[in-house]
């Protein structure tokens, strides 16, 4: 059991570690060639895992060569088009212009109440509004509304909405949270003045932002502004 469980440790940080080097885009948003390198990874994981007369070194290499492939094939495909094109494809056009393709939708292999369902998730429930709806090469779907259809923006109606930045958090589950801090150039002192007379320890959130806005949220308490 002892000698499973270091296996699995040492599996574990080598794939955190690749995963670390393919970045947050390949976790979160898999294409074909990702998707695939993903099973191979898991499924060489597996068996120094499960099987204690497998060396760790036949899955540690495999894995080292497979991310390394997809970092250079990534790189490859960012400069040249064309050979991103291959492996990936290009996205599918469902609907141009407000009309649906059908033989994109039967190039796609998706049925007309699978597209429906697609838009409504997007926000929207009536297809008419539509001017384009592409399937990415990821597999998610993407909606452009018509020009009449689109919410306002300010600037439509000439005004300007204040300004505010993305939330720090700076306080977390009663702990200062120093690189918080650091992000938006307060210190430890400054941070004592934000929240007053109140101990972090009985803070589980607080967040501020560049613009001054700050958000707190207190154990056993209801939400608080400040």
């Amino acid at each position: 059991m002892l000698i499973i469980s270091f296996r699995t440790l040492i599996i574990f940080l080598f794939l955190s570690f690749f995963m670390r080097l393919l970045g947050k885009r390949q976790v979160g948003q898999l294409e074909i060639g990702e998707f695939i390198s993903a099973l191979l990874l898991s499924e060489l994981a597996a068996f120094p895992i499960s099987d204690p007369d497998v060396p760790l070194l036949h899955a540690l290499l495999p894995i080292g060569l497979i991310v390394c492939l997809e970092i250079f094939i990534s790189s490859l495909c960012a400069r040249f088009p064309f050979i991103k094109k291959i492996f990936d494809g290009c996205p599918a056009v469902l609907i141009r212009k407000g009309q649906v393709d059908p033989s994109a939708l039967s190039k796609a292999r998706i049925s007309p109440d699978e597209l429906l369902a697609q838009l409504r998730l997007k926000g929207c429930a009536d297809p008419s509004k539509v001017d384009y709806a592409l399937l990415e090469q990821n597999g998610q779907f993407s909606v452009v509304l018509k020009s009449e259809s689109q919410p306002l923006s300010p600037s439509d109606i000439k005004k300007k909405p204040a300004d505010c930045g993305y939330a720090v958090p700076l306080v977390i589950c009663g702990r200062i949270n120093r690189s918080g801090l650091d992000a938006i150039g307060i210190t430890e002192q400054e941070l004592k003045k934000k929240i007053g007379n109140i101990a972090t320890s009985e803070i589980l959130l607080f967040t501020s932002d560049d613009c001054g806005n700050e958000y707190m949220v207190r154990y056993n308490s209801k939400k608080e502004e400040q």
